[in-house]
Protein backbone atom coordinates (compact mmCIF):
# COMPACT_ATOMS: atom_id res chain seq x y z
CA UNK A 1 0.00 0.00 0.00
CA UNK A 2 1.41 3.37 -0.99
CA UNK A 3 0.05 5.23 2.08
CA UNK A 4 1.76 2.79 4.47
CA UNK A 5 5.02 3.27 2.62
CA UNK A 6 4.59 7.07 2.73
CA UNK A 7 3.96 7.01 6.49
CA UNK A 8 6.86 4.61 6.89
CA UNK A 9 9.14 7.16 5.20
CA UNK A 10 7.74 10.37 6.67
CA UNK A 11 7.75 9.28 10.30
CA UNK A 12 11.48 8.45 10.44
CA UNK A 13 12.24 11.66 8.53
CA UNK A 14 10.27 13.68 11.09
CA UNK A 15 12.15 12.00 13.93
CA UNK A 16 15.46 12.65 12.17
CA UNK A 17 14.57 16.31 11.64
CA UNK A 18 13.69 16.68 15.32
CA UNK A 19 16.81 14.77 16.40
CA UNK A 20 19.04 17.08 14.36
CA UNK A 21 16.95 20.25 14.48
CA UNK A 22 16.49 20.63 18.23
CA UNK A 23 20.20 20.52 19.11
CA UNK A 24 20.95 22.77 16.13
CA UNK A 25 18.37 25.32 17.29
CA UNK A 26 19.73 25.24 20.85
CA UNK A 27 23.28 25.66 19.57
CA UNK A 28 22.22 28.58 17.36
CA UNK A 29 20.38 30.27 20.23
CA UNK A 30 23.43 29.94 22.46
CA UNK A 31 25.67 31.32 19.72
CA UNK A 32 23.38 34.22 18.72
CA UNK A 33 20.75 34.79 21.43
CA UNK A 34 17.44 36.20 20.28
CA UNK A 35 16.74 37.73 23.66
CA UNK A 36 18.01 41.13 24.69
CA UNK A 37 19.54 40.08 28.01
CA UNK A 38 23.08 40.73 26.82
CA UNK A 39 22.47 44.03 25.08
CA UNK A 40 24.12 47.16 26.50
CA UNK A 41 20.73 48.80 26.98
CA UNK A 42 19.47 45.92 29.10
CA UNK A 43 22.65 45.76 31.15
CA UNK A 44 22.45 49.52 31.76
CA UNK A 45 18.81 49.13 32.83
CA UNK A 46 19.82 46.45 35.32
CA UNK A 47 22.35 48.84 36.88
CA UNK A 48 19.61 51.40 37.67
CA UNK A 49 17.94 51.42 41.05
CA UNK A 50 14.42 50.10 41.33
CA UNK A 51 13.14 53.53 42.38
CA UNK A 52 14.68 55.07 39.24
CA UNK A 53 13.11 52.34 37.11
CA UNK A 54 9.72 52.92 38.74
CA UNK A 55 9.89 56.67 38.19
CA UNK A 56 10.92 56.12 34.56
CA UNK A 57 7.99 53.72 34.09
CA UNK A 58 5.62 56.30 35.61
CA UNK A 59 6.85 59.01 33.24
CA UNK A 60 6.49 56.74 30.21
CA UNK A 61 3.01 55.62 31.27
CA UNK A 62 1.92 59.22 31.88
CA UNK A 63 3.15 60.19 28.42
CA UNK A 64 1.30 57.25 26.85
CA UNK A 65 -1.90 58.14 28.70
CA UNK A 66 -1.60 61.78 27.61
CA UNK A 67 -1.15 60.70 23.99
CA UNK A 68 -4.14 58.39 24.27
CA UNK A 69 -6.32 61.14 25.73
CA UNK A 70 -5.21 63.56 22.99
CA UNK A 71 -6.12 60.98 20.36
CA UNK A 72 -9.53 60.49 21.95
CA UNK A 73 -10.11 64.26 22.00
CA UNK A 74 -9.15 64.43 18.32
CA UNK A 75 -11.66 61.68 17.53
CA UNK A 76 -14.32 63.53 19.54
CA UNK A 77 -13.59 66.74 17.60
CA UNK A 78 -13.84 64.85 14.31
CA UNK A 79 -17.18 63.39 15.39
CA UNK A 80 -18.46 66.83 16.38
CA UNK A 81 -17.37 68.26 13.04
CA UNK A 82 -19.16 65.45 11.22
CA UNK A 83 -22.35 66.11 13.21
CA UNK A 84 -22.11 69.84 12.49
CA UNK A 85 -21.57 69.17 8.79
CA UNK A 86 -24.59 66.87 8.71
CA UNK A 87 -26.69 69.55 10.44
CA UNK A 88 -25.57 72.16 7.91
CA UNK A 89 -26.39 69.85 5.01
CA UNK A 90 -29.81 69.15 6.47
CA UNK A 91 -30.42 72.87 7.03
CA UNK A 92 -29.39 73.62 3.46
CA UNK A 93 -31.69 70.89 2.17
CA UNK A 94 -34.62 72.22 4.20
CA UNK A 95 -33.83 75.77 3.06
CA UNK A 96 -33.83 74.62 -0.57
CA UNK A 97 -37.19 72.88 -0.10
CA UNK A 98 -38.96 75.76 1.61
CA UNK A 99 -37.20 78.69 -0.09
CA UNK A 100 -36.56 77.69 -3.72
Amino acid sequence: MPSDRLIGLLLPLAFLAAFVGIPAALWWERRRPSSYTRSPEYLAWQDRTSSWQASYDDVVLDAAEAAHEAALRAVDVDAEVAVAEAALVEAARRNAVFHP
